[in-house]
């Protein structure tokens, strides 16, 4: 019916909107599920509980616990406060490269006083 409406009077607006009315109501139910479903979030917010920063530095998403320890602990060393544990370190692959990437994205944290003294 609309469609005939149209042919009659094309230049209606009411028409129009009638027609992109039809068009668009049954798909909004389909929208509305695909937002609910998909949470209404950006996917930033979303994995942002899987990323992990140490000391204000992002280091990446979906770190075992060993690697983060060996950042942890990297990150203290390249500070001044040596912090490695030795087992960890010959064992653990994750601990070993986590420790190597903390000591190296950290380096930028060890502060010096005009005396030459660590301060932590």
């Amino acid at each position: 019916m609309i469609e005939r409406l149209l042919q009659l009077y094309p230049n209606s607006s009411d028409f129009v909107i009638m027609k992109a009315m039809n068009t668009i109501v049954p798909h909004t139910f389909t929208l509305f599920l695909i937002a609910l479903i998909t949470g209404c979030g950006s996917s930033k917010h979303l994995s942002h509980s899987k990323e992990y920063y140490y000391h204000n530095i992002y280091f990446g998403r979906g770190l075992s616990t060993d690697f983060k320890k060996g950042i942890q602990d990297g990150c203290e060393t390249s500070r001044g406060v040596y912090t490695k544990s030795h087992k960890a370190f010959n064992n653990s692959n994750d601990y070993h490269n986590g420790w190597f990437t903390g000591r190296n994205k950290c380096r930028g944290l060890l502060k010096i006083d005009e005396d030459g003294n660590l301060i932590l």
